[in-house]
Formats: structure tokens, C-alpha cells, sequence
């Protein structure tokens, strides 16, 4: 009777963990993330990581920031992920190494109800409201998100964040294997750089070169092929640098023409990375090979 009740549990633990969705790493040998901000107009930036540095017996991924109105290219913090416990650590770049201190960025082992205590992944405490932390959060329910790559789970946290009561801080969403996605509060993977209560979210993410997620508009996640849209610039600065763009959908390539006829005005294109991929006059040599972004 012993043997078979041993014999039981043996085959109750193995169905659990066999039963249970496998983890869904979060750093690969690349990672790349758009984010776009609703302020004034439309703004897309891209996290990737680039490099590693050793820290004692630790290893860590160096991710940077493109941010397109200040069109510059930052190391903004560097994190390590544990698959075993599912964790993600963060350690700020200060003067462009490493803190002393680590925190957590992500913990995927939560269930509903746990809490977790968040810090700030990047901090200017110049004008940053924020300060050194978040405060708690609780996870206030977990669902299954379909991405390209198969589900993944979504958690929904929730808090009494010390920026604005009731702001869009309150109420993350954190994607396993991609971050946190809608809104962009406390810093998609690793990075916190609106100072407002400004409506921000993840648009794209890449896992070396792979898309996983869509986010064509804001609180419209998608888990569909679309091709994510490197938007290097909003409808209304396009509109007031005076040129129009077409085709509008564009298939193999797109012409940059001035407002009026025979006007040269001039143009740039920078890839996701803020590396400049072309630049001329718009009419004279306007057009733009697609394929070749």
C-alpha cells in the first residue's frame, strides 16, 4: 500500500511539472525594444543591448537607449537575468559603469496576490519625481498572452505608486520574456526617462532578430505579423519639415518629395540604433529602398 501510494505521488509531482508552461527567457544574445511616447506628438525610441561586462561571478547586458529627440544613443543601465528563479537584475549605469547596488527589474515566479518592491532603473534625481523607488506592487492577476512564439504570461501588478494618484504608473503589465509593455512606467527593461504622467508604452520587441509582439496602437497589443513601423519621426514634424511621403503604403520603396514642386529640402534617415542610414535632398535624391532599412 505504501509502494503504491509513493508510486501516486511520484506521478502527481511529475504531471505538475511537466503540466507546467515552460519559462520564457527574456535576454537573448540580442535584445531590441521600441517605445513610443504620446507628448505633443508621437515619439519612438529603441532599447537594445549591446556588450556584456562581468561583475564578480555575474555576467550582465549592456542595454542602451536611442532617443530620438535628442537623437543620441545612451547606456542607461545593466541587467542579468536568473532563469531558475525568473528573475531580471538591474544595476543603474552611473558615469557610464555599473552601481554597487543590484535590484530586481522583473520576478516571473510571482502568482496573484504576491507583492514585490520596485526601485527606479534610472535615476536623475535632478528633476526626477520619482526618486530612488516605486514602492509596492502586488500582482493582481495573471493571464495568457499569445505572441508569434506561443503564449507567454502576462502579469497584471498593481500599486500605490509615490508619483501621481492614479496615474498610468499604477497599473503595469509585464510580458514574460519581453518586459514590462503597456504602460511604459517604471522603465521597460531598464529605463526610465518621461518625467510626466505621459500615456508611454512598448511598441515592438525582438528577441535576436525574431519579432514577438506588435503594438500598432496604444492599448492595441497584437500578437500578429504586422511589420513593426521604425518611425523615425511623428506626422507633425514630417508636416513641418515640409515633405510628403509615398507611396503611403509603402512596398519596395518610397519617394521623399517636397511640399512644392522642384523644392530641395533636406532629409535624413537613421536606423533603429540612431546610426545614419541616409540622408540628401528630398526631390532631387528622395527615393528610399525599403528592403535596404
Amino acid at each position: 500500500m505504501k509502494r503504491l501510494m509513493l508510486l501516486i505521488l511520484c506521478i502527481l509531482a511529475g504531471w505538475k511539472a511537466t503540466g507546467q508552461q515552460p519559462y520564457r527567457v527574456m535576454l537573448a544574445d540580442s535584445n531590441r525594444w521600441t517605445v513610443t511616447t504620446w507628448f505633443e506628438s508621437c515619439r519612438t525610441h529603441t532599447l537594445f543591448t549591446d556588450g556584456e561586462v562581468s561583475i564578480g561571478n555575474s555576467v550582465y547586458k549592456k542595454l542602451y537607449l536611442y532617443h530620438f529627440t535628442l537623437q543620441n544613443t545612451t547606456l542607461r543601465s545593466f541587467l542579468r537575468e536568473d532563469t531558475i528563479t525568473r528573475k531580471v537584475f538591474f544595476r543603474r549605469s552611473i558615469a557610464g559603469g555599473p552601481d554597487t547596488v543590484e535590484h530586481v527589474l522583473y520576478d516571473f515566479s510571482l502568482q496573484p496576490g504576491d507583492s514585490i518592491y520596485l526601485f527606479n532603473p534610472y535615476l536623475m534625481q535632478d528633476f526626477h519625481p520619482l526618486g530612488d523607488s516605486l514602492g509596492w506592487y502586488y500582482v493582481d492577476s495573471i493571464t495568457n498572452f499569445n505572441t508569434l512564439t506561443g503564449n507567454r504570461k502576462l502579469f497584471h501588478l498593481r500599486g500605490d505608486s509615490n508619483y501621481v494618484a492614479n496615474s498610468l504608473l499604477n497599473n503595469p503589465k509585464w510580458l514574460e520574456g519581453v518586459g514590462e509593455i503597456d504602460p511604459f512606467s517604471h522603465g521597460s527593461n531598464g529605463t526610465l526617462y518621461h518625467y510626466t504622467n505621459i500615456p508611454t508604452s512598448t511598441q515592438c520587441a525582438f528577441q535576436n532578430g525574431q519579432q514577438l509582439v506588435h503594438n500598432p496602437v496604444y492599448g492595441g497589443w497584437s500578437s500578429d505579423s504586422t511589420l513593426c513601423d521604425c518611425n523615425a519621426n511623428s506626422i507633425s514634424s514630417i508636416h513641418e519639415a515640409g515633405i510628403t511621403l509615398s507611396p503611403n503604403p509603402a512596398e519596395n520603396q518610397i519617394r521623399i518629395q517636397g511640399f512644392d514642386p522642384g523644392t530641395e529640402v533636406p532629409y535624413r534617415i537613421n536606423n533603429m540604433e540612431g546610426k545614419l542610414f541616409q540622408y540628401g535632398l528630398a526631390d532631387t535624391d528622395g527615393n528610399v529602398d525599403i528592403n535596404a532599412l
